[in-house]
């Protein structure tokens, strides 16, 4: 079960981490094909708008396909919009597109650690019961 809740939380914080990518190529106007968590096969795919997005079976990573990110690489749709590539926004939008996944993963504890404290979180009774000491045990496992 640890493991299950290791593979919900990696797949967690690289969807807040693609998420900035995303939202930062949304607001520089470039077109995003494909919003990706996880590799290999899809489980499942929808579309909203002009974009993919999928949830593949390994939640080990996950990628933002922009048209034009790779030069390369042609894209999947046929009909490429040269104003909304990204080869052609300016450098510092591109820097702005790059840093915003780690800068996510930078706000989440800002976010997160308020949520906790405000909810709580429940002490095993261990960490608050006081250790009683027998007198008869202690002074019986005494080494003369």
């Amino acid at each position: 079960m640890s493991l299950l809740y290791f593979f919900i939380i990696i797949a967690f914080l690289i969807f807040i981490h693609e998420l900035g990518h995303l939202l930062a190529a949304k607001w520089a106007n470039v077109k995003v094909e494909n919003f990706s968590i996880g590799f290999g096969p899809k489980i499942f795919k929808f579309d909203i708008g002009e974009t993919e997005y999928s949830l593949s079976l390994l939640p080990l990573g996950g990628y933002v396909k922009m048209q034009g990110e790779s030069p390369n690489s042609s894209s999947t749709d046929k009909t490429i919009d040269s104003n909304r590539s990204y080869q052609n926004i300016p450098n510092y939008k591109k820097q702005i597109i790059l840093f915003a996944g780690p800068l996510m993963n930078l706000i989440l504890p800002f976010v997160l650690f308020p949520l906790i404290y405000i909810n709580g979180v429940e002490i095993p009774k261990y960490l608050t019961d006081k250790v009683i000491i027998e007198e008869k045990l202690v002074l019986d496992n005494q080494i003369d």
